[in-house]
This record gives C-alpha cells, structure tokens and sequence, in this order.
C-alpha cells in the first residue's frame, strides 16, 4: 500500500483518517487524528470531543459500522462535537483514487485534438440538458449542409451555427 503514494505525508493523512473506522484498534485515537486536523487546519479540542463522543457511542445499542455511519450520528450533534464533525465530514470527502481523472490526462497526452475542438467537448459536456435537446435528424440536416471541406473529422471542429448553444 505504501507503494502507491508519492510522499509519506500522505500516507501518514490516510491512516490518521483510518482512526475514524470502529473496527481500528486506534479509534479516535486524537494523536493520530492530529495530523489530519493540522493538514485541513481545524481548530478545536480533539482530545475532548473524541473522548465524550467515545463513551457516548459505547452505551449505543448499534454502534455506526463505518466513517458514514459515523456521520450521520454525530450529524445531530455537530455543535457539541465541531472539529470532530469537520474531520469526519473531510474525510469522506476525499477522493479515494484519482486513477479515472489520471487517465483522461494520459489519453489526451496520446491523442491531437485541437483546442478549439476540446472547448466544444467541454461546452457539450456542461451543457448536456440543452445539447441532449438536439434531435439526430436536426444534427444530421446541419451537418449534410455543410461545405465537404469540413466533413472531416480531422478538420477544425467547427460547431455548426444552428447548435450553437448559448
């Protein structure tokens, strides 16, 4: 697992995250979760709140299984338990992997597309409701009236005018 990540700080931020799991023999353990509240920068009194919130969760008859779980029950309490609420709440915020984002870059790497054509991807892609609005036969009735120099695919990717999104 060590392997996987570039610097041991961020080795060092998982496994304080992993002191938020029930099952880890280190849980709550507020020296291990330090290096996540100095990271993000919470303030607040770990030591306390990971105390109070630990004996609350030990006279529960279902104790949260996981950092979720955990969440949703301290959700009621967050003004009682605030940088316990923070961390919980970054910590689920977190990326797990970034190997899909990692792997458009490396695709785009291989591949030539003009930028011109990238900001039309992109302006489709944030406009989906109004580009989904656009029937086949509307595109393919702009795209047949187009002068054959711009058939190719290969050409500047010029948006037709009529779908235009604006």
């Amino acid at each position: 697992m060590a392997m996987r990540f570039h610097n041991n700080d961020s080795l060092r931020i998982i496994r304080s995250i992993s002191v938020l799991c029930l099952l880890n023999d280190d849980f709550f353990n507020p020296e291990k979760l330090s290096l996540f509240q100095k990271t993000y920068n919470i303030t607040g009194d770990l030591h306390s709140e990971t105390t109070v919130l630990r004996n609350i969760l030990g006279k529960t008859n279902t104790p949260p299984d996981d950092i979720r779980g955990l969440m949703i029950c301290i959700k009621t309490m967050r003004h009682a338990f605030p940088a316990l609420f923070k961390l919980i709440r970054y910590a689920l915020t977190l990326p797990i992997a970034n190997v899909a984002c990692e792997r458009s870059f490396s695709i785009f790497r291989r591949i030539h597309i003009s930028e011109n054509c990238l900001s039309y991807l992109a302006l489709m892609k944030i406009q989906n409701d109004l580009f989904m609005k656009v029937t086949t036969e509307e595109a393919v009735e702009v795209f047949a009236n187009l002068p054959a120099s711009q058939y190719s695919l290969q050409a500047k990717c010029a948006m037709p005018r009529r779908l235009e999104i604006k």
